[in-house]
């Protein structure tokens, strides 16, 4: 930190023209991901996946649910049940916020509506549509596959033994944690697309440092940056300043603290 606030900055970041704009997976990209889960289901056995997630590690612990959906967790943790046949299944929650089956995109899933709890007024009752929904299936003997089954309810699991209670439920997290390990080529567009954002966030964030400026707002300044080019706002984005004798351990979200000559920023 130190240059003069007036000095003039280049914000121009090099970027290929194929990466740019709004990108949304194709309906035969996601054809394609159901197609390798089913060869993958049959070679292990498995007739029918609970795939759900959570909003934790910064949506990091709903990839499963994005893979085979194209969408995140809102609020509370949502379920997919994919079938060995047939189509996959989005069950979402009917409130009185939605009274009407949510836009899946390009994914080409079925949706399913899952009533409210009991006695209360806008909480989601997914564990009996989900069980329910597997012996609907056919599937109530068969074998069961929770992605990932650590982050699976207890209070799903106690529905589907209730309701499939000759079923063999297993811990199939990793049969969609190797097909996601290899990517597309639209996949690797979109990794490069998020290369992209981070240079454009880094750039933002370089021009913005000078004396006085708070860490909040540098963060601020790099997502601002990121979002105008299509990031969801909010990211995971680390940032600490000062002397290096001083940092002690670990990175933050940011802090009030003003930088000053001589600090060093570090993200």
């Amino acid at each position: 930190a130190g240059a003069s606030p007036s000095k003039q900055r280049s914000t121009e970041v090099l970027h290929e023209k194929e990466i740019m704009g709004d990108l949304q997976f194709s309906v035969e990209e996601f054809k394609r991901r159901y197609q390798n889960i089913r060869v993958a289901m049959d070679s292990e056995g498995i007739d029918c996946l609970v795939i759900t997630g959570t909003s934790g590690w910064y949506g990091a612990e709903d990839a499963n649910l994005r893979y085979v959906s194209g969408k995140g967790i809102r609020l509370e943790p949502f379920f997919v049940v994919f079938p060995k046949r047939g189509d996959p299944v989005y069950i979402y929650k009917q409130s009185v916020f939605l009274k009407r089956s949510p836009d899946t995109g390009n994914a080409p899933m079925a949706t399913e509506p899952s009533p409210l709890k009991p006695g209360t007024g806008n909480a989601a009752y997914f564990d009996p549509t989900v069980a329910q929904l597997i012996k609907k299936m056919g599937y109530a003997k068969g074998t069961i596959g929770l992605v990932p089954a650590r982050l699976t309810p207890a209070s799903t699991y106690q529905e589907i033994e209730k309701h499939c209670p000759h079923a063999r439920i297993v811990d199939a997290e990793q049969l969609l944690v190797k097909l996601r390990r290899v990517k597309s080529e639209e996949e690797i567009r979109f990794l490069r697309r998020s290369g992209y954002m981070a240079d454009v966030g880094m750039q933002a964030l370089v021009n913005a440092v000078e004396p006085g400026i708070t860490e909040h707002e540098l963060i601020l300044a790099a997502d601002n940056a990121m979002v105008m080019q299509g990031t969801k706002p909010g990211g995971f984005q680390l940032l600490k300043s000062g002397r290096w004798q001083d940092f002690g351990p670990g990175l933050a979200q940011g802090r009030p603290r003003k930088v000053a000559s001589g600090d060093l920023v570090l993200n």
